[in-house]
């Protein structure tokens, strides 16, 4: 899977799988980072806006887990801009 960068209108949308322990993800821009909380029973798609357009090779987007981990979801090579 990947993310799908919508640099027209400026939002980032992640796909998660079915059944994931993610509690929160963490999109880091280099010029800002994100929080945004996840429904982790039924969330499959986690739509969010950014500020400004970025270039996706500054993107980086971190799962952290109902236990406190924290690892990386998707880099800059699994993130597709449309």
């Amino acid at each position: 899977m990947v993310a799908i960068y919508l640099k027209d209108i400026h939002y980032i949308v992640i796909p998660l799988l079915n059944n994931h322990n993610i509690e929160k993800l963490i999109i880091d821009t280099g010029a800002e980072r994100i929080e945004k909380t996840a429904d982790s029973n039924n969330a499959q798609l986690i739509s969010v806006p950014l500020n400004s357009e970025i270039a996706t090779s500054q993107l980086l987007i971190h799962a952290l887990d109902h236990e406190g981990n924290t690892s990386i979801l998707y880099n800059d090579s699994r993130i597709f801009t449309y």
